[in-house]
């Protein structure tokens, strides 16, 4: 499969329906090469179909973190760029799966460089103390926790903006706020 044949595949999504999500995952699925391609597309922030690739790469992250794996440094020295609120979801949800497997004691799918890890945390944090929406936001948190574990100064400043942001949150927002912050103290 060629880069013109999926940017035609992705032309051909309709909506974000589960099925349509699915379908461009397993186009990809049965055509692992053209991952890059797909991650690269992404990041197109001039090319609406950015959107449509996030949706596939999310489910793709979800499946294993192993398919991002070659890519891994492009993707964390990316996300702070995305412009698009409906790509910032699916990237802080990857960033949320990352950290998760990141956390793992035992078999990480990945193998983040401190580096990653703090090109992570510095965009989770943008988007937290930004006006994202509460998706963003909440899976922001969650990253931002379990990455933080290194680092003496994350946990502190993630409790700072989660106590002075809770009072105006939303129920779901509120909800993981409280348990990451009971987790901190």
């Amino acid at each position: 499969m060629k880069r013109s044949d999926l940017i035609e595949a992705l032309k051909s999504v309709q909506n974000a329906s589960r099925i349509h999500r699915d379908n461009i995952c397993d186009i990809v699925l049965s055509n692992p090469k053209i991952i890059p391609d797909l991650i690269r597309i992404c990041f197109d922030e001039n090319n609406k179909l950015s959107i449509k690739s996030f949706w596939a790469l999310e489910l793709l992250a979800k499946k294993s973190l192993e398919y991002l794996k070659n890519d891994l440094d492009f993707f964390c020295q990316n996300i702070h760029k995305l412009k698009f609120d409906s790509a910032k979801r699916p990237a802080a949800k990857i960033c949320e799966l990352i950290a998760l497997d990141f956390a793992k004691i035992k078999r990480q799918e990945l193998v983040l460089t401190s580096n990653q890890q703090e090109q992570i945390i510095d965009c989770c944090f943008d988007w937290m103390i930004g006006q994202e929406k509460i998706a963003v936001q909440v899976y922001s948190m969650q990253t931002i926790f379990l990455l933080g574990r290194n680092y003496d100064w994350v946990r502190p400043e993630l409790a700072l903006i989660l106590k002075d942001k809770i009072a105006n949150a939303s129920c779901g927002y509120r909800s993981r706020a409280k348990k990451i912050l009971k987790a901190i103290n």
